[in-house]
């Protein structure tokens, strides 16, 4: 039943998001790399902050632990797969 539950509410999500996307149609800038994410995410919303006539926004947080990792590794496995 937890699964189902679960499933249901995964489905739901990423439903919501796709449509949330497709109507803003942002911009989105990716960091990668093994050192200094966090604080050149900062230093890039800084500077669109105060020259953007735009909304700018900087997700939260960070993911450096090992099940975070994981989680986006899968997610990126899944979505961007050119099997799907």
């Amino acid at each position: 039943m937890r699964k189902l539950i679960l499933s249901c509410l995964k489905k739901a999500l990423r439903v919501f998001t796709r449509s949330a996307i497709r109507r803003y149609k942002p911009r989105v800038i990716g960091v990668t790399g093994s050192v200094g994410k966090t604080s050149t995410k900062k230093a890039i919303y800084t500077v669109l902050d105060k020259a953007a006539d735009k909304k700018v926004r900087m997700a939260g947080g960070n993911l450096n632990n090992r099940s975070e990792e994981r989680r986006v590794g899968k997610e990126c496995r899944s979505r961007w797969s050119p099997y799907d």
